[in-house]
């Protein structure tokens, strides 16, 4: 909790350093990212690719694939198990972003995500694939409070399950997910963000964002 404190703050620092009131935000984009996450028992490493496309003036389709390790990773259909693990996964995004006024734009989105945990033998138990896929519905919005500083906030409700490959029952799961967010832009095309995750759904507690990215104008 201490890390996800320490972003918001940082996050809190870059969006009150704009003067000058911008555009509304852009949707075409490429970025790669670092993502560090805690629930308190594990830690999670993982490096992201993202790639969003703007189109009919207000909606976008975003794609994301993750590949990371988690330490001390402990699965419910492995009980009393702890492992370091390997996984990687995708996730979809499909949303409307209308204007709701100068420099700012709403957004309505669902998304899908599908991921794989690659948990090693460990005494009695086999080494075994955990697939995790599910769904969320979020609403939020992106703000240009400055023409080099994004503010951005989601509020995503998910829904899923953990298929643990024979070793124990799946197991379904809900919750809320909440994202804080900005972003400094160091040219008009490139820019680095900061995102705060709090109870992230995919890595199991709260999650710190880190990347670089570099936008387009939507192509259709």
């Amino acid at each position: 909790m201490k890390m996800i404190s320490k972003a918001l703050l940082v996050t809190a620092a870059v969006t009150a350093s704009g003067v000058v009131l911008a555009d509304n935000p852009a949707w075409t984009f490429a970025q790669v990212g670092y993502i560090r996450a805690d629930s308190g028992d594990d830690t999670t490493d993982a490096v992201t690719f993202k790639g969003s496309v703007g189109f009919a003036e207000n909606f976008h389709f975003q794609g994301q694939y993750s590949d990371g390790d988690v330490r001390d990773l402990s699965f419910g259909g492995f009980a009393g198990t702890n492992a370091d693990v390997d996984f990687d996964g995708y996730e979809l995004n499909l949303g409307f972003n209308p204007s709701v006024g100068a420099n700012t734009d709403a957004v309505v989105a669902v998304k899908y995500f599908d991921f794989t945990y690659d948990v090693p033998a460990n005494g009695s138990n086999p080494s075994r694939d955990v697939d995790v896929d599910g769904f969320g519905i979020g609403g939020g919005m992106r703000h240009m409070i400055a023409d080099n500083v994004e503010l951005n906030t989601m509020v995503w409700w998910n829904e899923g399950d953990q298929d643990f490959g024979g070793a124990g029952s799946d197991d379904g799961f809900s919750d809320i997910e909440v994202e804080i967010g900005g972003r400094y832009f160091f040219t008009d095309a490139i820019s680095g963000g900061l995102t705060a995750a709090i109870n992230d759904a995919l890595l199991g507690g709260d999650s710190a964002t880190f990347d670089l990215r570099w936008q387009f104008a939507d192509f259709f």
